[in-house]
């Protein structure tokens, strides 16, 4: 008798544990929960903008139309000798079986290769806080119905305007919206070359440099009005030949495009065939990036959130077995004990959730300006993400309670 009443008194002295403490595996698992709901709403953010930015009017018609970049400077041609280059040229794409239209240009769509000039506006003064300039293009004819510009007001350019007559530009809407007359008609100048340069036409606005930047003010000037080299510091050299296809041969034609360029001069460098979708793409290559990254490294951390939620119910499982066998010894369902641990899982996770939704709202704002059509706290993908890291967390804590539930109620007191 004395001896288990010392031992008794032993254990009944004893400091009884702090009842707020809680097991660093699960701080652990918390954590995870939280990082991975931060970095996964971070990934969702940036897949919602990857996507606003691919699926943006471009302003331009893409189906079945191919960019060619060429580089005619490198083979030393000179300004002489360009007018009869985009002239044969053209002539050759153009008998390319499955071709409809082709032109000539300084530089591909959606790529801000353009050259920004100051603007004088005939019988316009600008506010003292406006600075009027414009991005200049020079094309060849054709050129609008070739990427599918709209002209809506005045006309597009054609083989009748030419060294010798007057100067003629055609604008883009924003450019347009100065003064309160229509722009038809209506003259500007550059500072270097091209004054008295009459606006024939209005076309629609399109994305030029790229899908995040502002619509700049555009002034297309006709090739052979400028192949004298006044508004350039010499012939301006067209880089790009855009092709509008048959549809449904943009492929066919494709092939054909090195074969045909090669015939005018088999040393004239093609630097790339694209469509305007690849282009697109190619503009938006730190985007995708961003979302691959941020989406592996919230893959990585909810599959450790994982590991660890199943870890420590697991363990919570082996301790607590001779609880689970008194439980089902009184009646307990096996539907009950599998309740109970779900319940504790989900538990830690909503910590997490909790603690993670709150890192967002408080971080996201940062990357504000990376975003692109989407608000940084944009509910859909907060909800998205919570979604995801619950089910995830019940998946983990399924195993550990389906193993609970199957306990021996005899085998567990037994051991106990």
């Amino acid at each position: 008798g004395l001896a288990p009443a010392l031992q008794a008194t032993s254990h009944a002295l004893r400091p009884a544990p702090p009842r707020l403490r809680v097991p660093v595996s699960r701080l652990l698992a918390i954590s995870q929960v939280a990082l991975s709901t931060l970095l996964l709403i971070g990934a969702g953010l940036f897949a919602r903008t990857l996507r606003n930015l691919l699926t943006l009017d471009m302003g331009y018609r893409g189906e079945d139309l191919l960019l060619v970049e060429i580089n005619p400077r490198a083979l030393g041609y000179q300004d002489t000798q360009l007018r009869d280059l985009y002239d044969r040229l053209l002539e050759r794409v153009r008998a390319i079986p499955g071709v409809s239209l082709a032109s000539l240009s300084l530089a591909p769509p959606v790529s801000g290769d353009q050259w920004v000039s100051n603007v004088s506006v005939a019988g316009y003064t600008p506010r003292p806080d406006e600075e009027l300039n414009a991005h200049k293009m020079v094309v060849t004819p054709g050129y609008f119905q070739v990427v599918g510009l709209p002209v809506i007001e005045g006309r597009g350019f054609t083989g009748q305007d030419r060294r010798n007559t007057p100067p003629v530009a055609v604008i883009n809407q924003t450019m347009a919206r100065f003064g309160e007359r229509s722009a038809i008609g209506q003259r500007f100048g550059f500072p270097l070359g091209g004054s008295g340069i009459e606006i024939v036409g209005v076309v629609r606005d399109a994305v030029y440099n790229g899908p995040r930047d502002h619509t700049p003010h555009m002034a297309y000037l006709p090739m052979e009005q400028q192949m004298d080299g006044s508004g350039f510091h010499g012939a301006p050299v067209l880089r790009d030949l855009e092709v509008r296809a048959a549809r449904g041969a943009a492929a066919a034609v494709a092939a054909q495009l090195r074969r045909a360029i090669s015939g005018v001069d088999p040393k004239l460098q093609v630097v790339a065939i694209s469509t305007l979708r690849q282009r697109v793409g190619w503009s938006v290559a730190q985007e995708r990036a961003m979302v691959q990254l941020t989406g592996f490294f919230g893959a990585l951390a909810l599959t450790l959130a994982a590991i660890g939620l199943y870890g420590v119910m697991s363990y919570a499982v082996a301790r607590r077995t001779g609880e689970i066998g008194v439980r089902m010894a009184l009646g307990a369902l096996a539907a009950d004990v599998r309740r109970l641990i779900l319940r504790e899982t989900l538990a830690l996770a909503a910590v997490g959730i909790g603690l993670g939704l709150l890192a967002a709202l408080l971080s996201m704002r940062l990357v504000s300006s990376q975003l692109f059509g989407v608000s940084p706290h944009d509910p859909a993908t907060m909800l998205a993400a919570t979604l995801l890291v619950v089910s995830v967390a019940g998946l983990s804590g399924y195993l550990p309670a389906r193993r609970a539930s199957r306990v021996d109620p005899m085998v567990a007191l037994r051991h106990e």
